[in-house]
């Protein structure tokens, strides 16, 4: 599970990204969450997908859970 705090956020970005490529180099599907639809956007240009919504009750937050499926290893 990699958490991005958004005070730490800019501090943190790269221990994400190794995270994540460690999570690709074993094939495996990559999800997140977001509460910000402008980052949809930018998931998607990395190959995520919107897989489902849910707005949180009297917040007026909506939450985007986003999948990228399992990229296919080369050998």
């Amino acid at each position: 599970i990699i958490v991005q705090d958004a005070p730490h956020l800019r501090r943190e970005l790269g221990v994400s990204l190794l995270a994540l490529a460690a999570l690709e180099s074993h094939g495996a599907p990559v999800y997140l969450e977001t509460h910000k639809a402008v980052n949809t956007r930018i998931y998607a240009h990395l190959g995520f997908h919107t897989v489902d919504t849910c707005a949180i009750p009297d917040t007026g937050i909506t939450q985007y859970a986003m999948l990228r499926p399992a990229r296919r290893l080369l050998r």
